[in-house]
């Protein structure tokens, strides 16, 4: 009787301490961007949102891949990690471990899918499968646009990577569309996918063990060692799991749960609701740091294919753009989009040290698997007036974080999405490479600072402090002073020069000119080899602006105003006042070309003009450049570029690139 009552008293401490994870009522599915689409979306038939009088117009959408299976050095450490299955079920039988006998059988007859561990890096069955519901959902709302089949109405494009590919296949497979078609991914450079192009992103933020501090250490937390011991406890198993061995496990669980058909792996029986919220968390860190917040660049990166979006839209509104426009992309891109929208930014930084409950940063939500950022344009009719509002939806739920619950009017989409058209500042001012070698780089300076050691400057000091009768020497910084209040106090438009300028003779004022020439030289134009590249960015623009002109998308005028820097700049990728010989501290050439008096004062203004030209039958293009409302005979002959000129000088900036930048999200 007592043998019997110890047994049971033993079986009843076992059981105790066991959670059973087969039969539990609500499990926690969060596992960070390896989340089924099916455990976060909503259903866009049910949320649309279309006003009275209103009618959608245009779709513009961002979608990450569908659930693609793992890659292959995360394969053979999963596949290394199915062999623990054999011994969680010999320590079960054993009486070691904690877990329930359902779930010890559930795991012991798991299946390896051949699918998952033998076409690594391809869409999983699955994947396709929320991809083609995906489109499905779409269609029976957007049915007028979707079913169009002329290619010139609409774009399909996946970033580069056969898996993308293959959920825009089973996306319009869904919408049961098969004579849509998708155009070819670009392998360079692609809106959709900026980064992967850019050096600086690839080695200083991707490949950068520096990035991920933050969730490296929080594997040394408490909360992440209170994990691994409650696994190893949970499985019986003998002897140590490494960190690595953690994380092949969870990969086991997420990657073999199935969203479509709501079904949970029984790897996650190995887990406790908290172990995967600490696991999910370890995600949240990464994506934060790499994608997101916790590193400037992505905002940059981020408000490319936003731009994209605006100008979709303008041209809907003109009755000339597509009536659907969708890109299939990665986690990566929705995460900088969403960064640069200000989009589930919490007030304190993600760190190791709190992970927050609270916190609005979830990659679980924002970048599963299909998650996906759409965008409508709405064109509302009210009696003799015309209006347009855009309703943005996050995983088919309207995105209440923007404008009235995601339904934002014509304006208020405009004045969110037009500063990323230029760039909210000029490329240099968040060039941190820029801003450290050359702006505040004292060596950029040497010539002007040499200069001010030669006779001609030291001249105009003495003449400076014989006029004033000044009986104590004058500075550098003195000089400087007393020529900015002449510059500073004086008015062109009353023709009315500060008397502050009698302290100077007419060459004291070309010398002290010289020296901001000096300084312009080296540090915006010829002097540094930065600041043609810059230069090319906005005239890029240009010919992007005048070919749509050209093809009747564009626009009538575009003005930006800027910096005499960027100016500056812009000169010396046109070749503009470019001198023979560099300037320097030795030689002052009073017939110099580059002239910082001329070229970059208050309100200077480069101008280009697109004229379209009839004669008879025939229509030509001709552009003509202005600076300072005079035409600019060094670029074409008589100031008027051909067309063909205009095109063969600027094209090759198109393909500027400046990932030599270390960015920085706000100005220096």
């Amino acid at each position: 009787m007592k043998i019997l009552i110890l047994v049971t008293i033993l079986f009843t401490i076992k059981m105790s301490n066991s959670s059973c994870y087969w039969n539990e009522n609500c499990h926690y599915k969060q596992f960070s961007s390896k989340t089924p689409y099916e455990f976060v979306r909503g259903d866009i038939r049910d949320s649309v949102v279309i006003k009275p009088g209103c009618k959608t117009i245009s779709l513009w959408g961002l979608v990450r891949h569908g659930k693609r299976n793992p890659g292959e050095n995360f394969v053979y450490k999963m596949l290394d990690a199915t062999l623990l299955k054999d011994y969680i079920k010999t320590s079960h039988e054993k009486g070691e471990g904690i877990m329930c006998a359902q779930d010890v059988d559930n795991l012991s007859n798991w299946i390896i899918d051949e699918d998952t561990f033998h076409n690594v890096h391809q869409i999983a069955k699955e994947g396709y499968e929320e991809m083609a519901g995906l489109g499905h959902r779409f269609s029976a709302v957007f049915k007028d646009l979707l079913i169009s089949t002329d290619e010139k109405n609409y774009t399909l494009r996946s970033a580069y990577g056969h898996w993308l590919e293959n959920s825009a296949k089973g996306f319009i497979q869904g919408i049961g569309n098969e004579s849509l078609v998708i155009d070819k991914p670009h392998k360079t450079y692609d809106i959709i996918a900026p980064y992967e192009s850019c050096n600086y992103y690839m080695k200083g933020v991707k490949q950068n063990p520096e990035i991920y501090k933050e969730p490296t250490k929080y594997q040394d937390m408490t909360e992440f060692l209170a994990v691994k011991e409650g696994i190893q406890k949970r499985t019986g198993i003998n002897y140590t799991l490494t960190n690595e061995n953690i994380t092949s496990l969870y990969d086991l669980c997420r990657y073999t749960s199935s969203g479509t058909h709501k079904k949970l792996s029984p790897w996650c029986a190995l887990f406790t609701t908290e172990d995967i919220k600490v696991l999910e968390y370890i995600g949240d860190l990464r994506h934060y740091y790499r994608n997101s917040y916790g590193t400037p660049v992505n905002k940059i990166f981020g408000r490319i294919p936003l731009t994209d979006l605006l100008e979709t839209f303008i041209k809907a509104k003109n009755g000339k753009g597509n009536l659907f426009t969708i890109y299939f992309t990665h986690a990566t891109m929705m995460d900088m989009v969403y960064t640069a929208l200000g989009l589930f930014k919490d007030e304190v930084p993600l760190t190791a040290e709190f992970r927050n409950d609270t916190r609005k940063w979830r990659s679980s939500k924002s970048s599963a698997f299909a998650s996906n950022l759409m965008v409508t344009l709405n064109r509302c009719i009210d009696g003799d007036e015309t209006d347009y509002n855009v309703v943005f939806y996050l995983n088919e739920r309207p995105l209440d974080l923007i404008c009235n619950n995601g339904e934002c009017s014509w304006r208020e989409f405009e004045e969110i999405l037009k500063p990323f058209v230029f760039g909210c500042e000029p490329p240099y001012l968040t060039c941190g490479k820029y801003q450290k070698d050359v702006q505040k780089n004292p060596n950029i300076y040497a010539e002007s600072e040499k200069y001010k050691k030669t006779s001609e400057y030291l001249a105009t000091k003495d003449r400076i402090q014989r006029r004033t009768g000044i009986d104590y020497e004058l500075t550098d910084t003195n000089v400087t002073a007393l020529y900015d209040l002449c510059r500073h106090t004086w008015s062109g438009v009353e023709s009315k020069l500060s008397p502050w300028c009698a302290l100077f003779t007419k060459d004291d004022l070309q010398v002290l000119e010289y020296i901001q020439d000096l300084r312009s030289y080296y540090r915006n134009g010829y002097g540094t080899a930065q600041s043609e590249i810059f230069g090319q960015i906005p005239l890029a623009d240009l010919l992007r602006s005048f070919q749509k002109v050209k093809e009747g998308d564009g626009k009538k005028m575009t003005a930006y105003f800027t910096h005499a820097t960027m100016l500056d700049m812009v000169y010396t990728s046109l070749g503009l006042f470019k001198d023979n010989k560099p300037l320097s501290s030795t030689n002052r050439d009073r017939d110099r070309k580059w002239r910082s008096s001329a070229n970059s004062a208050f309100s200077v203004n480069l101008v280009a003009v697109l004229n379209r030209c009839t004669k008879e039958d025939e229509i030509d293009y001709n552009v003509v450049f202005y600076l300072n409302e005079e035409p600019i005979r060094a670029i074409c002959a008589d100031g008027t570029c051909t067309w063909k000129e205009f095109e063969e000088k600027l094209t090759p900036f198109l393909n500027t690139k400046i990932d030599f930048c270390e960015f920085k999200s706000e100005p220096y």
